[in-house]
């Protein structure tokens, strides 16, 4: 079979149509061509390619057609205008015409020439339009400069003046000879053309001005009037270019051009946006008690006033927004940010490897939203204005990212300590050298100093001491995070309403400490437990090690018992922790902290009980074994003497001075 044939073989009508001198194309023949030498899966594939070259020409030629109509509307537009502007044109000429020959024939009655007097009215209208030129030159440079200032509305005010000599030279073209404008023509339409971009220029540098994240509210004041005032647009619709440059700011921050800036000024950045967004609606586009009418609405009129007073062309008055509009339009932003948010700092705080650093980063979000300024509204009353409720950027949009990551990079700590359990247990029980526990702890030999006596008395040898600090070590860094994201600073008295409780979420992370702590001591229990049988099965002495540790583990290792309550402070009361956010006092949280260090001391005591009560059992059963046999042989001489019992007589003196015997009766010596 031959291979499929493409679009453009000549079996295809694509084939035939571009080529004229090939026959006409024949439907029926093809298709029998097709069929004899193709496959049926050959066919169905060169008849998908032929229905996707249809789909793609049907769309080419509706874009076409749409492009086309729009030409064609736009054509037709023009065609109008320009009969209007012909037929104005040639009756100004006629009445021109008619007026000249009435004075030429009144001038000539009177023996004036008419040379004199045409020439006077060239010269005063060539001083007129070479002044206004010169004042069209000068504008450009006068608007750049006040774009470089960021002065907007003086962009538009000399924008709007360069319009309106433009205006009125074309006027004057109409009204007067056309002859004697003919000269500056050329100059008026190249200066035009080099002014009027200056429209787009502005509307996106007030674009670009929305986007800023540390900017004053005048400053986005002054350049939404100037958008109003050259777009002609509604409140409405600045009010949405508004929203829509704020958003173009949170997801600036996103850009991967963004990579070289650190997570925490990023999300800085992001909380500024958030928070100043709500508070230039409120300030701009809200009413208030005290203002009938918003401040934006006020400044439009203004403007537009003073520019009127000047004889400038300027739009229609714009009318006030709705506050119900401004509510549902902001949330709806809101909502669309949200999602953005949690998609953007997911991916930024994955870069964040310790919990120390998310303590950092919400330590600088605190110090952002805590920030005030003159002429902001107070947090709570902007949020009422703009929402219609309290909104707290932190608790709704943050807080659960960032506490989130805290958990996630908390719970791979604790992951990298059970995953070393059991190498660290085998390599404990390996290099143990199943010394009699007594003949440590009756010997006077202080191998350890320092800690000896603590380790005799709590019948702890060193091999398990060595342990129990190793693994201190490595539970140190867990505790020493959730220290730092928990522990309480300084108290900020007159905090703003925009700021939160860095510590709130104290009582939730304690919980998740715990229990955390709790599954870490099962983990290292079902390691204990694996290795039990096979330490059995070679020594019994290395089956009491691993009782050992698990004692070692409940006397030793304090940083476990830390863990165990969730890391929370003992000595130190601060006024932050007597309420959790969960409401409960700290009484019942006490309870509950005791219950989760009692729940693993317990795990401990029951997992060493029953190692020792394995081993007592075994070494009992051993004892006895051994003891039988001793019983049934005669050779022994233990065993003869084992019911040879003697009386020692046992003098001693009271405190009144009486003598005193008593008899005891003790094994007898084995000769």
């Amino acid at each position: 079979m031959s291979a499929v044939s493409s679009p453009n073989s000549p079996i295809t009508p694509v084939f035939r149509c571009a080529h004229k001198e090939t026959a006409r194309w024949d439907a029926e023949r093809d298709t029998d061509t097709l069929f004899q030498n193709h496959s049926v899966e050959e066919i169905r594939k060169i008849e998908r390619t032929t229905r996707k070259d249809i789909q793609l020409k049907k769309e080419e030629l509706r874009q076409m057609v749409g492009e086309r109509y729009r030409d064609l509307i736009g054509a037709a537009d023009s065609i109008t205008d320009m009969m209007r502007c012909c037929k104005q044109a040639s009756d100004s000429l006629n009445s021109s015409q008619h007026l000249s020959s009435a004075l030429l024939q009144t001038h000539k009655l009177k023996g004036t020439g008419p040379i004199q007097l045409v020439a006077t009215q060239s010269h005063e209208l060539m001083c007129a339009a070479v002044s206004q030129m010169k004042l069209l030159v000068g504008i450009q440079g006068k608007i750049w400069g006040s774009i470089d200032a960021m002065d907007y509305e003086q962009a538009v005010e000399h924008f709007l003046w360069a319009k309106h000599i433009v205006t009125g030279l074309c006027l004057e073209s109409i009204v007067h000879q056309k002859s004697v404008l003919d000269s500056v023509a050329v100059i008026l339409l190249e200066q035009w053309t080099l002014i009027k971009h200056f429209q787009a220029t502005i509307l996106d540098c007030c674009r670009q001005n929305l986007k800023s994240v540390n900017l004053e509210c005048s400053a986005f004041l002054h350049s939404l009037v100037a958008m109003v005032t050259l777009d002609h647009i509604s409140i409405r619709e600045v009010f949405n270019e508004f929203l829509i440059g704020r958003k173009a700011a949170i997801v600036e921050v996103f850009h991967p051009s963004r990579q070289g800036a650190s997570v925490k000024s990023q999300l800085c950045q992001l909380v500024t946006i958030i928070r100043s967004s709500l508070q230039l609606t409120a300030l701009l586009f809200c009413r208030s008690s005290l203002q009938e009418h918003s401040r934006i609405l006020v400044s439009i009129n203004n403007n537009l006033q003073s520019l009127q007073e000047a004889g400038l062309e300027v739009p229609a008055t714009p009318t006030e927004i709705e506050q119900s509009t401004v509510q549902s339009s902001y949330k709806e932003w809101l909502g669309m940010c949200t999602a953005e948010l949690e998609t953007g700092m997911t991916r930024l705080l994955h870069h964040i490897m310790s919990v120390k650093a998310v303590s950092s980063i919400r330590e600088a979000i605190h110090d952002v939203l805590s920030q005030t300024c003159d002429d902001e509204m107070d947090w709570d009353d902007a949020c009422n204005v703009v929402m219609g409720r309290k909104f707290c950027v932190w608790k709704e949009l943050l807080q659960p990212l960032i506490f989130a990551r805290a958990k996630v990079l908390l719970q791979g700590n604790f992951s990298k300590v059970e995953s070393s359990f059991a190498d660290v247990v085998r390599g404990f029980i390996d290099q143990s050298q199943c010394k009699d526990k007594s003949s440590f702890l009756w010997s006077e030999e202080d191998e350890v100093l320092g800690v000896s006596l603590t380790l005799k008395a709590t019948g702890c040898t060193p091999h398990v001491y060595k342990f129990c600090t190793k693994f201190s070590t490595m539970l140190a860094a867990i505790v020493d995070e959730v220290n730092c994201y928990t522990t309480p600073g300084e108290k900020i008295v007159d905090k703003p309403s925009s700021a939160f409780d860095k510590y709130e979420d104290n009582n939730e992370m304690y919980g998740f400490i715990q229990e955390r702590a709790l599954q870490l001591t099962n983990s290292f229990l079902v390691v204990i437990s694996e290795l039990r049988p096979t330490v059995m099965s070679l020594d019994s002495e290395r089956l009491l090690l691993l009782g050992q540790l698990c004692q070692g583990l409940q006397q030793h290792c304090p940083l476990l018992t830390t863990l165990s309550q969730g890391c929370r402070p003992v000595k130190l009361r601060h006024p932050l922790d007597r309420i959790g956010s969960t409401g409960r006092a700290a009484g019942d949280l006490d309870k509950v902290n005791r219950h989760q260090s009692n729940k693993v001391t317990e795990l401990l005591h029951q997992m060493f009980t029953s190692i020792y009560r394995e081993w007592c059992e075994w070494t009992a059963a051993q004892i006895t074994e051994r003891f039988s046999v001793s019983l049934l042989s005669n050779d022994d001489p233990f065993s003869c003497a084992v019911l040879n019992w003697e009386e020692v007589k046992i003098s001693e003196e009271t405190e009144g001075g009486n003598a005193v015997e008593s008899v005891i009766r003790v094994p007898a010596q084995v000769g």
